[in-house]
């Protein structure tokens, strides 16, 4: 009972999907297409929070904490406490300075 539970609410997610995107574009999209929109959107949100964080982080300006932390803590491994947040920004710091160095 609770898998199909799961698969209706899998499927009204995907009909809403192509209710925003199929106007969009002059191919037929289809359920798959659904699913990997959402995956990229949910991405593309990601990297932006990322970003907005460590701008936060290197600028020293609060952020709009119960959104970020309300959301980061039902992950595991989130980043819902300061130490999580100034390793994600020290992780992508190291990166950038990679980057760098390799051009």
């Amino acid at each position: 009972m609770a898998v199909r539970a799961q698969d209706d609410s899998r499927g009204r997610f995907d009909e809403r999907t192509l209710g925003v995107w199929q106007p969009r574009t002059d191919r037929a999209l289809t359920a798959e297409d659904a699913r990997e929109i959402a995956r990229n959107i949910t991405g593309f949100l990601g990297i932006l929070r990322g970003w907005e964080a460590a701008e936060r982080a290197a600028d020293g300006t609060p952020g709009c904490g119960d959104i970020d932390d309300r959301h980061q803590r039902s992950r595991p491994g989130g980043l819902s406490t300061s130490k999580g947040k100034d390793s994600y920004v020290r992780k992508l710091e190291s990166k950038e300075d990679g980057a760098t160095r390799r051009s």
